[in-house]
C-alpha cells in the first residue's frame, strides 16, 4: 500500500438531491437526502465523519476492525423536533444547548441539542493524507460553526479545534456539550473507566441542589439516603444512570477499556475549555446499550430551568461562557484507541503539550508510558 493510499480522503456521496440543492436549506428531509461520509484513515486507525448532523460516526482500530461508537438512534427514536434532519450516532456536538429546547425555541424550529447536531455540515478541504475542515451554520442559535480534524500519521491519534462564532451584533452565552457514545461490543459489564475528575452530583437529584447530595470520583450516590452508591469505573451494574463532574487539574482525561479486547479508548482536554464530565450509563430492554461520555463547558442540561443553569455554579465553576458580539472561541480536545497490555489495572494519567499525547497505564508488573504524536 503506497502512501497515498494509506493515507487517503474517502468521500462516499449517497444523495439523492445535490448538496447545491440544499445549501439554503439548513433542515433537510432525511427521507430525501441521506448521508455523506467522510473519512481519513492511517496504517492503525480509520476515522469517519457524517455530514449530516456532524457526528464522528467511527473511529475504527483497523487490526481488530472494530469501532466503539456504534451507538445510533433510529428515525423513530428521534425527537419529534429532530425527524428531519440527522439521527443522533456517536459523538455529536451540542451547541446553545445540551437537551430539550424552551417551548419557545420549539415553537421556532429548534431541535433538541442544537442544530449542529441535526444539520447539514460542509466539508470546506481536504489533505490528501492527514486533514479536513468542516463547517456549521446554525442560523436559529446565531452560530457558526468551524471544525478541523488532524489525524496522526503514525499513532491511534487525532486531534479536534473547533471555533465557535458569535454571528450575532449582541454579546450573548453559550453552552457547548461533545456528545460522545459509545457501544457494544466495546462496551460490556467489564469495561473499566478512569478518569481525573473530582466532585459530582447526580443529574437526577439536582432538585435539591447541587451539593447536597455530591461525591466524589469514582463514586455516585443513586439515592438521598446514601443506600446505592456505585463504583462509577465498573460497568457490571444494571442501573441508568446520569452523572456529571467537575476537575481540580488543568487538563482533563477519561479512558476507557475493555479487558477481553485490551483496547483503550479516550479523551483529553483543557479544562479551562470544557471544565465538565458527564457519564451516562444507558440501558435498553434491561441490557447495557450506551456508555455517554459528554465533555463541555456546562454541566446541566433540561432538567433545570433556563434560569438555573444561568445562575448556579458548582465548585464555582459556571455552566456557560459569553462571547462578545462577532467574536470567537476556539477549543480543542484529542481521542485516541490503542492496544494496551494484557495485565491493565488502571490508567493513571493522560496529558498533552506540543500535539504529543502522554499516557501512563497502572499493569501488574509496573507502570507503562505511551507516547502518541500527531
Amino acid at each position: 500500500m503506497n502512501k497515498l493510499q494509506a493515507y487517503s480522503v474517502i468521500i462516499l456521496t449517497v444523495l439523492t438531491l445535490s448538496c447545491k440543492k440544499n445549501s439554503n436549506n439548513n433542515f433537510p428531509d432525511i427521507q430525501q437526502n441521506q448521508d455523506t461520509i467522510v473519512s481519513l484513515e492511517n496504517d492503525k486507525i480509520k476515522l469517519t465523519y457524517s455530514l449530516l448532523g456532524g457526528s464522528l460516526s467511527e473511529f475504527q482500530d483497523k487490526k481488530t476492525r472494530l469501532n466503539p461508537f456504534t451507538w445510533k438512534l433510529s428515525e423513530d427514536e428521534m425527537p419529534e423536533n429532530n425527524k428531519k434532519g440527522a439521527v443522533f450516532q456517536g459523538h455529536f456536538l451540542c451547541v446553545g444547548r445540551w437537551g430539550i429546547p424552551t417551548s419557545g425555541e420549539v415553537k421556532l424550529g429548534m431541535p433538541d441539542n442544537g442544530e449542529s447536531s441535526n444539520n447539514w455540515w460542509k466539508l470546506d478541504s481536504r489533505n490528501a493524507y492527514d486533514k479536513l475542515k468542516m463547517s456549521c451554520e446554525a442560523p436559529l442559535d446565531g452560530f457558526t460553526i468551524n471544525r478541523e480534524v488532524k489525524l496522526s500519521t503514525i499513532d491511534p491519534l487525532m486531534k479536534v479545534v473547533e471555533t465557535y462564532t458569535n454571528d450575532l451584533s449582541i454579546c450573548r452565552t453559550i453552552t457547548i456539550v461533545q456528545h460522545a457514545t459509545i457501544g457494544p461490543p466495546f462496551f460490556d459489564k467489564d469495561l473499566v473507566m478512569n478518569s481525573n475528575a473530582t466532585y459530582g452530583f447526580n443529574q437526577a437529584l439536582v432538585q435539591y441542589g447541587l451539593n447536597k447530595y455530591e461525591y466524589t470520583w469514582p463514586h455516585i450516590n443513586i439515592d438521598t439516603l446514601h443506600i446505592s452508591t456505585l463504583d462509577i469505573t465498573r460497568s457490571n451494574t444494571k442501573v441508568q444512570y446520569i452523572s456529571t463532574y467537575i476537575f481540580s487539574d488543568s487538563i482533563g482525561w477519561i479512558t476507557t477499556f475493555n479487558p477481553s479486547l485490551k483496547l483503550i479508548f479516550g479523551y483529553t482536554w483543557k479544562t479551562k475549555d470544557y471544565p465538565w464530565l458527564t457519564i451516562w450509563n444507558g440501558l435498553k430492554n434491561e441490557k447495557l446499550s450506551a456508555k455517554g461520555i459528554f465533555f463541555g463547558n456546562t454541566g446541566l442540561g433540561d432538567k433545570s430551568s433556563f434560569e438555573d443553569r444561568i445562575i448556579q455554579t458548582f465548585h464555582k465553576v459556571k455552566n456557560f461562557e459569553v462571547i462578545d458580539a462577532k467574536m470567537s472561541s476556539s477549543k480543542t480536545y484529542f481521542c485516541f484507541f490503542m492496544s494496551v497490555p494484557e495485565h491493565y489495572q488502571k490508567t493513571l494519567s493522560v496529558l498533552y503539550e506540543n500535539d504529543q499525547v502522554t499516557i501512563k497505564i497502572l499493569t501488574s508488573t509496573g507502570i507503562k508510558t505511551y507516547k502518541l504524536t500527531l
